[in-house]
């Protein structure tokens, strides 16, 4: 029932604006979300680029009618509600280490909130994973998300380009477990927790060690044109280890200590 529910009203929200996937050809970017696309008028569109639900003329048999034509036109529009949510809103990111071999506990980095552990070795060289998120142009998550939420910028990851950031964040800027996906769009938070396209934001849990503490046991590599970020090992890092990160010139350290636990 939930889930006609949630149909049922993303066809609602779905209906005043566009809905063929010409769209995405014309206005969609590899980082637009569907808040941007929401936001565009049908009228401003060509006229083979939208379709606009109205009442149809029967046919002589009396085989189409308005309601059937409204229907029809609720159905293209859920459908590409839904299309343009998987791709744009769709959490990426994976964690390729077994999860017995980590723990989440409080950080030693004083400020720093929970951190990833080391419960059994994990060996040199070893690929943890890709960071958990939602890739999001910069410029609309600092300037949207980010200015009501001050504190999802604490837990993005910019990439170097400074185009896309991945927010592993929910809709009011705290990073969970598990990244649900979905924006700020009605109900999209709802409809991804449904699909259980979750992932689990351990690798978000990282910090960067405080000073005097023997420097990074991780490192990062950026793919832009993938735009993920792979973590991997640096050394072998043994039980009880926290796992430590260089997160670069430009991240934000206001909260930490500048002395080690």
């Amino acid at each position: 029932m939930m889930l006609v529910t949630v149909i049922l009203a993303a066809g609602v929200v779905s209906s005043s604006v566009v809905s063929s996937f010409r769209l995405s050809r014309q206005v969609a970017n590899a980082g637009s979300s569907v808040a941007q696309l929401a936001a565009i008028p049908v009228s401003t569109l060509p006229l083979e680029a939208s379709y606009i639900v109205s009442p149809a003329s029967p046919s002589n048999d009396g085989s189409i009618t308005a309601t059937t034509t409204q229907a029809l036109g609720l159905t293209s529009s859920i459908i590409t509600y839904v299309s343009l949510l998987l791709v744009y809103d769709r959490p990426k990111g994976s964690l390729e280490l077994d999860e017995s071999y980590l723990s989440i506990r409080e950080s030693n980095v004083p400020g720093a909130g929970l951190g990833l552990y080391a419960v059994q070795t994990i060996k040199e060289g070893t690929v943890l994973g890709t960071y958990a998120g939602v890739v999001r142009p910069a410029q609309e998550f600092y300037s949207g998300k980010c200015r009501q939420f001050p504190g999802a910028v604490s837990y993005s990851w910019r990439f170097t380009d400074n185009q896309f950031v991945i927010d592993p964040t929910d809709e009011r800027g705290e990073i969970q477990f598990v990244c649900q996906g979905g924006s700020d769009v009605p109900l999209s938070n709802i409809f991804f927790s449904l699909l259980g396209t979750g992932k689990s934001t351990a690798l978000c849990r990282i910090n960067e060690p405080p000073i005097g503490a023997g420097g990074c046991n991780v490192g990062a590599k950026e793919n832009l044109d993938k735009r993920e970020v792979v973590f991997t090992t640096l050394r072998d890092i043994f039980a009880g280890e926290e796992l430590f990160l260089d997160y670069g010139l430009d991240y934000d350290r206001s909260g930490y200590s500048q002395s080690p636990s």
